[in-house]
């Protein structure tokens, strides 16, 4: 098997990283074939101090804020052939890393892939807004790398990629890995999806937490776009939210009017924060 690096970025949370962490030294994937690179990303105490002591596991710190500056310093000591990216919240089945590492030598011409990101739910099905909303709208893989992309929770690819196209863009503190997939497709890199590879994410089960997404999210997209894009994006929003309730109505995947009302209002939340998000970013336009 090749030898590869699994990146796992990091800011504060260890107790989610120490389940994540642990998943991954679990890897049934030879010993001595890989190794998990922890990126700090300032931290207030350094994720030494919760994790266990394994000659697999090293830490690197990072002092410009954003994961994909600390995915980049990992990338800087990774040796690995293969990398593998997930999140300090997430947990890797056992096969992950092999069914992902065999995939890559069984397909030499595919260059990066994208896994399927399972959501679990605190009450092992949702039950509130948010987790509906996340239900609907979370980590859907197959769509995003239909536009050259996966999510850095459950990405991995062969280290030539990024000899071939560059490290990721540590300018943005979010859509780094859309930035980065479309700079390997736009190369002529493959892509695919493995649905075998899995890793499981909580669900946010709180509307807090998915605001702060929201935001984030939006920013990311509100920094590397156009003013005439914003534009057609925001009219786009605006015209989705008014049909929402028919489009809501129709859906097949919630199995109840109360997941279908839940859902909806989270939903229209949501669109309100992107709305107000780019409309925020033609105000900055407007002013340059």
């Amino acid at each position: 098997m090749p030898f590869a690096s699994v990146i796992v970025p990091v800011k504060d949370g260890f107790d989610l990283l120490v389940g994540c962490v642990r998943a991954l030294l679990d890897q049934d994937y030879p010993a001595d074939r890989f190794e998990v690179i922890v990126a700090d990303n300032g931290s207030a105490a350094s994720p030494a101090t919760v994790l266990p002591k394994d000659p697999r596991l090293a830490i690197v710190h990072e002092s410009k804020p954003g994961s994909y500056a600390a995915r980049n310093a990992a990338l800087a000591v990774a040796r690995g052939e293969i990398v593998a990216f997930t999140d300090a919240d997430c947990v890797p089945d056992r096969g992950w890393l092999r069914v992902s590492a065999q995939y890559l030598s069984t397909h030499p011409t595919v260059a990066m892939i994208g896994g399927r990101v399972a959501l679990t739910y605190q009450g092992g099905v949702p039950r509130n807004g948010p987790e509906w909303y996340e239900f609907v709208e979370g980590f859907r893989q197959q769509k995003y790398l239909a536009s050259g992309f996966a999510v850095t929770a459950n990405m991995v690819t062969r280290r030539s990629q990024f000899d071939r196209v560059g490290l990721f863009d540590d300018s943005l503190l979010s859509g780094g890995d859309a930035e980065w997939g479309r700079r390997v497709r736009s190369a002529g890199g493959r892509q695919a999806y493995v649905d075998t590879a899995v890793i499981e994410h909580p669900a946010r089960d709180t509307w807090n937490e998915v605001k702060i997404k929201t935001r984030r999210t939006t920013l990311g997209i509100v920094r590397r776009t156009t003013r005439r894009r914003l534009v057609r994006l925001l009219a786009g929003q605006m015209l989705r939210s008014l049909t929402l309730p028919i489009s809501v109505a129709r859906r097949r995947d919630l199995p109840s009017w109360t997941a279908k009302r839940l859902y909806l209002m989270t939903k229209w939340r949501v669109d309100g924060v992107v709305a107000a998000g780019l409309m925020a970013g033609l105000q900055q336009t407007r002013k340059k």
